[in-house]
């Protein structure tokens, strides 16, 4: 445990800390329980975390470490999906318990002496997506008639709240070293319970002899997230971090990334470690090269005890060969569907909430997604909401990369790196997955947006 972090804190926030730690725990195995034993350690939790209330950054950072360590569907020993406590309203709510935990923070936040809705260098693009949006629910509930279809406004909101949250919450040094801890640590219990899993035998056998333990696009995200830290942490050895929790357990999240068959943020590892390359130089660029070297043997290694080589390449194949049964194949077909979507309502799209209907046939699914992100922009808001959008993701680009020579020390610089290739691993995924808002990454997205902006705010803290 980080003993600096917590001797910062008085001795009775150190012991409900540890209680609340003590509950995070607790919810890497929520997903194998089922209601009504899981909604009570869900409001443990909450409990908890109102006793934080008076320490938000606290109960913000368990609210991260419960998004990481809830996944959105897990495939159990029995090899059956089942919804988790995400999906579950609580009765006369009409909302879940995570969502519950966020009204709580924001109802604090608003009310707290230092809150801020104006802040950050994305306000314009980010109004400006928001506003596409409400146009985009508009539009739906003027091409359906029906008011209720609200799951993805939702997904928005909470992209919004997560964003407000993160810029009025993570305003110090300290408070953005415990958010990395606590998201370190939770990662890295997600991790073990996949291995749990997966020695037990558990999975999905979807194609090839490949299992699969976890299905969410949220758990491979933060497994990239959390290996790419790592390996900047070797590169760059910045100062005032623990490189021990760091260091040790990264083979165990590799291992279960592998199992995630999530094979777009493969993709999109592989283009972010490219990057990581080209803006790395000197003596860095050497340490990147001798510790990739090693992180492919490991993989290597992991392929060949678990004889996965036939599986790795059908994988591979499938993508440039698509048969009628393989994703490349489907994806496909879904773009066709949402080209012709997007043709039939070019300017505002079908609506946020509206169903894209299946002109091209497809067996396997009603098409409520496409995989490319971009393709489901436009098909929900439009060509209008797609440059509204290239605008905010732009713009977070630019202030990061501007941040580069700016920040003066070498810890806001290894997590401005961190941020810049994490959220290009997740562009590079975006073209083969869902839409960010139609996911649980709608938060991920949030934060790393959030911290992005702040760093600046930090490096002026101690000037």
């Amino acid at each position: 445990m980080n003993t600096a972090i917590l001797s910062r804190m008085q001795s009775s926030e150190r012991i409900v800390f540890i209680i609340g730690l003590a509950f995070v725990v607790a919810l890497t195995f929520i997903s194998i329980a089922k209601p009504p034993w899981s909604t009570a350690v869900v409001f443990a939790v909450l409990a908890g975390a109102a006793v934080f209330l008076s320490r938000l950054d606290l109960a913000f950072c368990l609210f991260i470490a419960s998004e990481v360590l809830i996944t959105e569907d897990i495939l159990l020993l029995t090899e059956k999906l089942y919804p988790t406590l995400y999906k579950l309203s609580l009765p006369g709510l009409f909302i879940n318990p995570f969502e519950v935990f966020l009204l709580l923070l924001l109802a604090a936040t608003i009310f707290s002496s230092r809150a801020r809705f104006v802040r950050t260098s994305l306000d314009v693009p980010l109004l400006a997506f928001g506003l596409a949006c409400v146009v985009g629910y508009i539009t739906c509930v003027r091409l359906t008639g029906e008011a209720n279809r609200i799951f993805e406004p939702r997904r928005i909101l909470h992209f919004y709240v997560v964003f407000f949250l993160t810029v009025n919450i993570i305003t110090t040094r300290e408070r953005l070293k415990l958010l990395l801890w606590i998201f370190g640590v939770a990662v890295i219990l997600k991790s073990a319970e996949g291995m749990y899993l997966y020695f037990q035998g558990a999975g999905l056998q979807i194609k090839w002899r490949i299992t699969a333990i976890f299905t969410e696009w949220g758990d491979g995200l933060n497994f990239v997230t959390y290996l790419l830290f790592v390996l900047l942490l070797l590169i760059r050895k910045p100062e005032g971090i623990r490189r021990g929790m760091w260091l040790l357990f990264w083979p165990v999240v590799l291992l279960t990334l592998l199992n995630t068959y999530k094979r777009a943020y493969y993709v999109g590892f592989a283009v972010a470690l490219g990057c990581l390359f080209l803006l790395e130089g000197g003596r860095r660029r050497v340490r990147f090269v001798v510790f990739g070297a090693l992180a492919l043997v490991l993989l290597l290694g992991v392929i060949t005890v678990t004889n996965s080589w036939y599986a790795v390449g059908q994988s591979v194949w499938s993508i440039f060969h698509p048969t009628k049964e393989s994703s490349a194949h489907y994806r496909l077909v879904e773009w066709k569907n949402a080209l012709l979507s997007i043709k039939a309502h070019p300017w505002l799209g079908i609506g946020l909430g509206g169903i894209l209907e299946m002109l091209v046939y497809l067996p396997r699914t009603n098409l409520l997604g496409v995989h490319n992100t971009f393709l489901w922009v436009t098909v929900k808001l439009g060509l209008v909401g797609l440059w509204i959008y290239l605008w905010l993701i732009l713009s977070y680009l630019h202030c990061l990369m501007r941040q580069r020579n700016t920040l003066p020390d070498s810890f806001l610089r290894w997590v401005n790196q961190g941020l810049l290739l994490s959220f290009i691993a997740f562009l590079t995924a975006q073209f083969f997955a869902p839409m960010f808002f139609q996911m649980r990454t709608s938060a991920w997205m949030a934060l790393v947006m959030g911290v992005g902006v702040m760093l600046p705010y930090l490096a002026a803290e101690d000037n």
